[in-house]
């Protein structure tokens, strides 16, 4: 059992995923504004379980998400 995951996300022309979040219920909800505040941009997401602050296994498959004004 874990204790929650980490959630790494990357946005937008962004070349590596950045630590986003320690979450422990569902859903999460990003509230970061949009880069350019007028434009869809793909924000790309991944998480890995955390157990004891230590993160264990492997990282999920990444999900890619249109978000738009």
């Amino acid at each position: 059992m874990s204790d929650g995951v980490d959630l790494y996300s990357k946005r937008g022309e962004e070349a590596d995923f950045t630590f986003l979040a320690h979450d422990t219920a569902s859903p999460y909800v990003d509230n970061r504004p949009l880069l350019p505040a007028d434009k869809p941009e793909l924000r790309e997401y991944k998480c890995v379980y955390v157990q004891n602050d230590a993160e264990i296994g492997l990282f999920s498959d990444e999900v890619v998400v249109n978000c738009a004004p």
